[in-house]
C-alpha cells in the first residue's frame, strides 16, 4: 500500500514556492514580513527606488509564484503540482488586481464599479 498515489518530482516544488511567494506578500497592520525577510538578506537596498504597494516584496513574491505556476502546468501529474498551480494563478491575480487598483486609485475604482 503507497501513501502517495501521484508522484514525488519537480512539480512537487510548485507548492513550497507557492507558500515562500505567500510568506513575502503577507503584510499585518503595519508589519510586512516580506520587508524583514528582505532586509535580512540585505535585499532591500537593492532595489530601494521600487516604490509599489508593499514595497519590492511584491515583485520578489512573482519570482517565486510565476515558476511555481509554469512547474504546476509541466508537471500536473506531480503531487501538490495541482495545488501549487491553482493558488498561484489566484495569488498572481490578486497582486494584478490590487497593483491596478493602486496605480488608478481605489476611490475611482469603487465610483467605477458602483
Amino acid at each position: 500500500m503507497t501513501i502517495f498515489k501521484k508522484k514525488i518530482g519537480v512539480g512537487t516544488l510548485a507548492l513550497p514556492l507557492f507558500l515562500i511567494g505567500l510568506i513575502l506578500v503577507c503584510q499585518f497592520v503595519y508589519y510586512s514580513i516580506g520587508e524583514d525577510i528582505l532586509s535580512l538578506l540585505s535585499l532591500r537596498t537593492a532595489a530601494a527606488d521600487f516604490q509599489f504597494g508593499n514595497g519590492q516584496a511584491v515583485y520578489f513574491s512573482l519570482v517565486f509564484t510565476i515558476p511555481s505556476l509554469v512547474l504546476g502546468y509541466t508537471f500536473g501529474d506531480h503531487f501538490g503540482a495541482r495545488a501549487g498551480r491553482t493558488l498561484s494563478m489566484f495569488l498572481i491575480g490578486g497582486i494584478l488586481a490590487f497593483s491596478i487598483g493602486y496605480r488608478i486609485g481605489f476611490d475611482y475604482l469603487i465610483k467605477f464599479i458602483t
